[in-house]
């Protein structure tokens, strides 16, 4: 992790090692650029991910009264990639896009905030070390709103760091920390420790009250700016109510302990949990002779460490993104730290220091490239099938899709209150709340599709589900409506084109096989079936037939004549929690 230190640039041959070291560093940066290019591309989508494209969506297209929002600054990048979307697929690909040029200026904006020059040999060494924390991997390039907020976050450091915090970097940290609170309420847990960082730090002379007040006059800009840009886009009273609602919300959480989040960090990167310790013990019990020292050059990210670890501990929901918050300022003080701890030792030879760099680099490198690895299985190839088919199945205008999530956000959802999330999921199961059933039953959704959002259901919602709905695979279901052998009618709950389809026996709810040919001599209101799809108005058909089982009438879609071919699949893995 560290960067070559230590040996003076004396000759030509250490010229020669030194252009070596920098093409190296630069050719492993391209490496890593081109392997998140792939991974941002094809690695498993998140369901946050689904439900920021979603509610971007709505507000791109004006239906901000009729679904639920959590309007932030985070949305609006995301609305003008959504406002025109005709492919869900493609709309995730382009909204990685951006999450993955999110992503690698915040690797840069941290070497940055190491104190290093980024194009210096000592600054590539940083950035590769920066871009190798394998925490970051996991969440870094997802869509999600908190790696915009630690490009903030990181803004804001390096300015007070870098420019010792005068006044021009007062102010541009003060509207900063209004501009986060835009992008995720939480912002100010990380803000308001960096104020005082810099009131701390500025140069001696300067009044505190100036300090301040150079702070709250880019504050006090910043709301103004966005206060009126939000007006003018007719977002603002979108935007305070749904700030109310996720305070409302946030309060009635189940709570626990960040214990596994916090393992996951002493497994992927050990090198790094260890440097943190062995420099916050030494700060703290370190040698008088050079106490001062170390205190001096190391206390604000020593500060920074214990805030972001008093804010994981503090968090309600310490989900594993929340290091996305946490791992970079455990990096830019272990590296601080570990470079004054080279720089007050005495030179050390050529060979040590080859021989620990070698060591650090393999402690540092390994367990990222263990935890990075898994990335390459776990796929999104299963729920770009499940999009493309759920589009298939439906008219973008007239029908309707629920999953509880929002994967398919070129289609709407069936209430205002869609989204299953472990915030609201009790309003769901205790019946404070719109029941699912009761929602599928006002306004059917012609495509289903489950996962373990949907396993959080009571048992009445799944019972309503499998006597409402025909499985095309385990994670993708269909409307459909059963007729018993005898019978002479049907209930169709949304208009549309349907496939007739032999059912097998079953004493209660759908069984069938979506692939069997049309029942022979069906009539349905009376005019006969010839080409086993028939479109049918909701409402009550009269139906006749020869066969003596029962038939099955499946939704199809506005134009197709067979059902997309989905394997098998376990619908609990379409999406994977703490992943």
């Amino acid at each position: 992790m560290c960067p070559l230190a230590g040996t003076p640039i004396v000759n030509r041959r250490d010229r020669f090692l030194t252009r070596g070291a920098a093409v190296a560093f630069a050719a492993a940066l391209l490496a890593l650029f081109l392997f998140s290019l792939h991974l941002a591309r094809t690695r498993i989508y998140q369901v946050d991910e689904c439900d920021t494209l979603f509610v971007a969506r709505v507000l791109a297209t004006g239906q901000s009264d009729a679904f639920q929002t959590g309007l932030t600054l985070f949305h609006v990048p995301f609305m003008a990639l959504a406002r025109h979307a005709t492919e869900s697929v493609r709309l995730f690909t382009d909204g990685r896009m951006v999450a993955l040029a999110v992503f690698w200026v915040n690797l840069a904006l941290l070497a940055i905030a190491t104190g290093e020059r980024l194009f210096s040999v000592r600054g590539l060494a940083a950035f590769v070390a920066a871009a190798t924390l394998a925490p970051l991997w996991d969440y870094g390039f997802e869509i999600r709103h908190d790696n915009v907020l630690l490009t903030g976050l990181l803004l804001t450091w390096c300015v007070i760091r870098i420019r010792h915090a005068d006044a021009w970097a007062l102010f541009c940290a003060g509207a900063l920390a209004v501009i986060l609170e835009f992008v995720a309420f939480k912002a100010f847990v990380y803000t308001v420790p960096m104020f005082f960082c810099a009131v701390v730090m500025v140069r001696r002379g300067v009044p505190v009250w100036r300090r301040a007040a150079a702070w709250a006059a880019g504050a006090v800009v910043a709301l103004a700016v966005l206060r009126g840009v939000f007006e003018a886009a007719g977002l603002w009273s979108i935007f305070v109510r749904d700030v109310a609602g996720m305070a409302a919300t946030a309060g009635h959480t189940d709570r626990f302990f960040p214990w596994q989040t916090l393992a996951r960090i002493f497994r992927q990167s050990p090198l790094l949990v260890g440097l943190t310790i062995a420099g916050l013990v030494d700060l703290l019990i370190g040698t008088p002779a050079r106490a001062a020292e170390r205190r001096e050059r190391l206390w604000p990210e020593a500060l920074l460490v214990l805030c972001t670890f008093a804010a994981l501990l503090m968090n309600p929901t310490p989900f594993p993104y929340n290091l996305v918050n946490f791992v970079p300022f455990l990096f830019a003080f272990a590296y601080r730290s570990l470079l004054l701890q080279l720089e007050s030792s005495r030179p050390p030879a050529r060979q040590a220091v080859v021989l620990t760099l070698a060591a650090l680099s393999a402690a540092h490198l390994a367990p990222f490239a263990i935890a990075t690895a898994r990335h390459l299985r776990m796929t999104n190839t299963r729920q770009q099938q499940v999009m493309r088919a759920a589009e298939a199945l439906t008219d973008p205008v007239t029908d309707t899709v629920y999953d509880g999530i929002g994967m398919v956000p070129t289609r709407r959802s069936i209430a205002p209150r869609w989204l299953l999330h472990s915030l609201n999921i009790a309003s769901f199961t205790n019946r404070t709340d719109r029941s699912v059933r009761d929602m599928l039953r006002a306004n059917p959704a012609t495509v289903l599709i489950q996962s373990y959002r949907t396993d959080w259901l009571p048992r009445e919602d799944h019972e309503y589900i499998r006597q409402h709905y025909l499985p095309l695979s385990a994670d993708l279901s269909v409307l459909a409506s059963v007729v018993p052998a005898g019978s002479g009618s049907v209930e169709i709950g949304h208009a549309g084109r349907y496939r007739v389809l032999g059912a097998a026996p079953a004493a209660t709810g759908i069984a069938a096989n979506p692939f069997a040919p049309s029942a022979p001599s069906v009539t349905v209101d009376g005019a006969p079936l010839t080409s086993g799809v028939v479109w049918l108005d909701a409402g009550r058909h009269s139906v006749a037939t020869t066969s003596a089982a029962g038939l099955v009438f499946a939704w199809i879609g506005p134009t197709l004549t067979r059902f997309p071919q989905l394997e098998g699949s376990d619908h609990r893995f379409l999406f994977v929690n703490w992943y």
